[in-house]
């Protein structure tokens, strides 16, 4: 079978050559090893995993995971002091206590690996993140991008959970539920 190949390449002034048999060899075997993984095959030929592919992570302190998580302390990301306790409440809520108040939390999904909460006194979506070890919040109205707020420093079932909830009342624990507008007021003095 005569090549089919030009014998000069029109920008270089090269000769073009056919490309190498091994070369081929190679690209071949590689289609067939991805079509044999995407059909679910492994390279090994044993069964493929059913396992999660997340990479194990370092338990939190306190042993908790998101399915069973009852309190959680958190810390600043600078220094990790103590600045705040989400609490369960009956019902499916959550309580958030800081410095700056209490705010009411209701949960909108929970697995393993994270529990999303909505705030909505501040109109903001809070995730508590079992892989990352950090509470992260976002806007209501914001699809995207996600920030962390603070470093999980501890969290616990309800069975080991009473250190944790009496250090929540480190964190003006008898302050009132915020309303919205307080919550909206205090955000107007601050862009002042």
């Amino acid at each position: 079978m005569p090549a089919l190949y030009c014998r000069w390449d029109q920008g270089s002034g090269a000769a073009a050559r056919p490309p190498n048999r091994s070369r081929r060899r190679q690209i071949r075997s590689i289609a067939m090893l991805l079509a044999a993984l995407a059909a679910g095959a492994t390279p090994s030929g044993a069964a493929q995993s059913t396992a999660p592919l997340v990479p194990p992570a370092i338990a939190v302190p306190g042993g908790a995971t998101g399915t069973n998580v009852f309190c959680l302390q958190a810390g600043s990301l600078v220094g990790s002091v103590l600045v705040a306790t989400f609490l369960q409440k009956d019902g499916g809520g959550w309580e958030q206590r800081s410095n700056a108040g209490t705010f009411s939390l209701t949960e909108t999904s929970r697995d393993e690996l994270a529990i999303e909460l909505v705030d909505n006194t501040r109109d903001k979506l809070v995730q508590l993140d079992f892989v990352s070890h950090t509470v992260r919040e976002k806007d209501l109205d914001d699809t995207t991008i996600w920030s962390d707020r603070y470093v999980i420093l501890s969290a616990t079932d309800a069975t080991t959970s009473r250190d944790c909830v009496s250090a929540a009342g480190v964190h003006r624990a008898e302050a009132p539920v915020r309303s919205r507008e307080a919550v909206v007021e205090d955000r107007n003095w601050q862009r002042l």
